[in-house]
């Protein structure tokens, strides 16, 4: 009798589950992409971000912050 040597008993069924959340997440990716596009295009994306920004916050390089009831501090000093 010859030795055959079986493969693993790993079910197919493990490789179609990856593939299928592979399928999934790839869908759901291009679909955020599709939404966030259509946003930018009729405007309702600035508007969000607008409207979740905090208000009067320079968020630049050189920022300047700001203190309730004091001057504003600059981290370049007092110029």
């Amino acid at each position: 009798m010859p030795f055959t040597e079986e493969p693993e008993s790993r079910s197919p069924k493990f490789f179609d589950k990856i593939a299928l959340f592979s399928a999934v997440v790839s869908l759901l990716c291009v679909l955020g992409a599709h939404l966030i596009d259509r946003m930018s295009q009729d405007g309702s994306l600035m508007a969000l971000v607008k409207s979740r920004a905090a208000p009067e916050i320079d968020y630049s390089g050189t920022a300047s912050i700001g203190k309730p009831a004091n001057a504003t501090l600059n981290p370049c000093g007092n110029r």
